[in-house]
This record gives structure tokens, sequence and C-alpha cells, in this order.
């Protein structure tokens, strides 16, 4: 089955390619929206997008915990695009459990199209004397126990996509449930055999600079309103860490047979937790030397991040509404993952106005319209131009070319375009092609803009299907955009109320 899951993370560089890697053993694609974080979390994505793993980054400098917005704005955006028959709903420390990815999907085939699932989390405890560099390493077979009960259950929601719902499914605070635009909700069932193991709680720094960012980013989006049930654990915490005894190593087993569970005096190591391993899936760990974990650093980068940047919106006196329509969101992840500087706009195309925006956006990426050039920008290109352009060895780059008609174009006219760069050595990169249009907020991009690599001649049969799926227009799904005209980021075109 073809299935993605979404998650939302701000600085979880101790956890998170454990978290990439693992999933990614059982589901196609991971989306995850990067709240701005300053820890390494994002240094460590761009390293695992640059592997190769299948995984769509949307930078999100909007501070405040506004998940169930977010995610449900991503879903909206990501789901035309890709297509997915299930779509999971995931946090960074939660690691999808079952016996294999056959045995997933088959149980998922016999879902209907339209209803939830609901997944109990399993929360898992650090050892009674945590080794926080053996945790960083090796998060699952550090924490082999578990609570032996859940007082409540709480459970991660996974939908069996029907199309027909994309543009009215919400999904709510925490991704502990779904619902409908009209108050409704879908059906609903539980499933045997699979569960969503839950590490909230690694080792003290982890923990105290989570509840303080995350209760901070709860008052920014709200400070009057009552606590949701997605984070009052968070609130308690702050309370502890700030005003109450602290947290420490003496009672990190305490806290985390308590973490979001309905009060009980005398729980404690020997009645309440259980041996359970859980296999893991990552392997070997590469990209841990990124991580920023100490408690200190995490705190004052993340409110550096915040009163540098302010709330992630656009202010009136930068809202260009006059300006030329330039969406160049998709474009910057494309530089990030290629690790391109030098950039030229392709001749008879919008290409050079858009280059001289992302060299506005950074200084580092340098406009060449004359010598070698890492990425070509073919924007509003009419495809005949296009196609004529692969002739012309002169004009190729070294990484990428990026591409989109000026009009809805045949999907025979496309195919001959991409055919006419294949055989000038070029091929659409399949996974950068459909993170760009998931990414991007004009109708034109969304239908139609296409990522090329260097053709790989091993690959030809793999390369001809790629052409031929993406010379069929992508439906839009969300509505065009109206305002503003300059997007500078993927979450800028959602509408958050505080």
């Amino acid at each position: 089955m073809n299935t993605l899951a979404i998650a939302m993370i701000k600085n979880e560089a101790d956890i998170v390619e454990a978290f990439v890697r693992h999933n990614l053993c059982l589901l196609d694609l991971l989306v995850v929206i990067d709240n701005g974080s300053t820890d390494g979390t994002r240094e460590i994505l761009t390293s695992l997008q640059r592997e190769g793993l299948p995984l769509v980054v949307f930078d999100d400098p909007i501070f405040g915990y506004f998940q169930s917005e977010k995610v449900t704005h991503v879903y909206r955006k990501v789901a035309p695009v890709f297509n997915p028959e299930v779509v999971w709903f995931l946090d960074a420390d939660e690691f999808i459990h079952a016996p294999s990815r056959a045995a997933l999907d088959a149980a998922f085939a016999a879902v209907p199209a339209g209803q939830a699932v609901l997944l109990p989390w399993r929360t898992h405890l650090p050892a009674a004397e945590v080794d926080p560099s053996r945790v960083l390493a090796d998060p699952l077979g550090a924490m082999p126990d578990r609570r032996r009960r859940e007082e409540p259950t709480y459970y991660k929601a996974v939908v069996r996509r029907d199309p027909r719902d994309d543009e009215r499914l919400v999904i709510e605070q925490g991704n502990h449930n779904v619902h409908l635009a009209d108050g409704t909700r879908p059906p609903v069932c539980t499933m045997e055999g699979v569960c969503v193991v839950h590490l909230p709680v690694r080792s003290v720094e982890q923990l105290s600079a989570k509840v303080i960012n995350g209760w901070q980013a709860y008052l920014v989006k709200n400070r009057h309103a009552a606590v949701p049930t997605a984070g009052f654990q968070w609130q308690q915490l702050y309370e502890r860490a700030v005003y109450g005894q602290g947290l420490d190593a003496a009672t990190l087993t305490e806290v985390a047979l308590d973490y979001a569970q309905s009060a009980r005096p005398g729980r404690n190591r020997a009645a309440d937790a259980l041996r359970e391993p859980v296999p893991s899936r990552y392997g070997p760990l590469r990209y841990l030397h990124l991580a920023r974990t100490n408690l200190l650093a995490k705190i004052a980068m993340n409110m550096e991040s915040f009163i540098l940047n302010g709330d992630g919106t656009l202010k009136p006196d930068t809202d260009e509404t006059a300006a030329p329509r330039r969406d160049i969101a998709g474009l910057l992840e494309v530089l990030r993952q290629t690790d391109a500087t030098t950039l030229r706009g392709a001749p008879a195309s919008e290409g050079l106005t858009w280059v001289m925006e992302l060299a506005l956006a950074n200084p580092g990426w340098r406009d060449t319209p004359q010598g070698e050039a890492e990425l070509l920008l073919a924007a509003n290109m009419p495809v005949d131009a296009f196609a004529a352009l692969a002739a012309d060895a002169a004009a190729h780059p070294t990484r990428r070319v990026v591409w989109w008609p000026a009009n809805e174009t045949a999907a025979a006219a496309t195919d001959a375009a991409l055919l006419a760069w294949y055989r000038a050595g070029w091929e659409p990169q399949l996974l950068e092609t459909m993170g760009y249009r998931a990414l991007s907020a004009f109708p034109e991009l969304r239908r139609g803009a296409i990522v090329l690599h260097p053709a790989e001649p091993q690959r030809a049969a793999r390369a001809a299907a790629v052409r031929q799926a993406l010379g069929k227009p992508t439906p839009v799904g969300a509505a065009a955009l109206a305002a503003p005209k300059r997007v500078l980021h993927p979450m800028q075109d959602m509408a958050l109320a505080a």
C-alpha cells in the first residue's frame, strides 16, 4: 500500500534520525514539519534527504504550538500530490511497532476507505540509572521497559484515506483523533498487533528543554485558553521544573511513569514497569554529531530564534502584495538538498527574476548568467522552448534543472520535452518533484513543476515510467493562493488566529 506519515517536530535532534530511519522501514514517505528547530534537527533532516531517504521537509518558522492547524494544512497539501492510501500522524518520539511491513499493509487493506484507525500509545521508560549517551545512540535499545498500564490509554490516529475527505478532514491536537469540518467523525476502529511506541522521557536535559520550550509555545498560541489534553503534561512538568522541586536523574522514572497519566499515588518501577523490548529498525546512526543537546543551549537558541524572527508570519510592511508572484519555498528546499549555490535563469523564461528573489533570500546563493551553474531555473517557460533548450549543452547546469510550463500543457507535449532532456542526459527526480509540488502554494507549480537531475543510464526503464507519471498534471487540491504574492516558506499560505 502507498503509505505516508506527517510529523510536526521541534528540537528533537537527540532522536530524529532514529525516528526517521525506523519508521521509513514501515512507510513509503515521511513528511516532516520542522517548527524552527535550532538544535541541529534541521541539519540532520537535510543529511537524511541527501542520503536519499524518502523525506519531505516543510520549514515552519511560525512560533507556537498550532499542531492541529499545521498538520491539517500540510495533510491537505500533500494528500492530492502523493495520493496515499494510508496516512499516519506521528511525533518525533514515536515509533511504529508491527510484525512487518507486509503484516501492516495487510491489516490496513482490510480497513474501508474513509475510516480512521486508533492505535494505542505504549510508553517506554528510561533506565533506573539513565545513560544519556546510550539513549542517544540507541533509544529503543536503551529503553526496554514500558509502563505496565496506561491510565488512561491514549491513541494515535491513522487514516485510510478517502480523497473526497481531503479538504474537510481535521487532525486534532496531539494527533490523537480526527474529525470532519462539520464536526462529525469518520468511522473509527482499532487494530490488533500494532501500536505506537512512545519515548517522551529520555534524559533530564532532553525532558527539561522539551517542557520549557513546549509549554512556552502553548502560551504563544493562547495564554488564556484552557489547556487541551494533549498538552497538560507540559504545563505540569514546566511548573515542576521552573517553580517546584525540579527534574533530576533520581526522579526521572517517577516522571516517566506519571507522564500524561491520571494521578495515582504510589506508582513505582517495581510494580508498574514491564520488560518488553522493541526491535529497532534504524541501524547505526550517522548524524549524532550534528545534534546540540545541551539544555541551556537548547533553551537559549529557541528563545533567540523567537526574538530575532518573531512569530514567523509576514508583517504588513513586508507583505508585498503588489510584487510579482513568487513562490520560492520549494526552490529553497531543492537548493538545501543539493547544496547548490550557483544559479542561472533560463532564457525565454522568468527564471532570471526568480533567481534574483533567491539571491535576496540568501546572499550565499549567486546568480551566474555566464559560466557554470549548479541549478538552472526555467520558470514559466513554454514547453516547446524548454524542449529546445535541451540541445544547448552550454546552458546545462551540473546538479538540477527546475521547470514548470507557462500554461497548462498536454501530457504528450510534456513527455516529449522530458524525452528531449533525457536524451541530453537528464531525467525527472520523482521524490524531489513531488515534494516541490507539495511545498508550493501556487496552482501552476503544484500542477506541473518538475525537478530534473543527471540521468542514470542503467535505470532507463524507471526513468521512462517517471516521465510518463509526471507528464500527467497533478490535481491542485487546495484553492489558489490570493495573497501574499511573495511566498518565502511553505506554511505562509495558512491562516492562523492566535
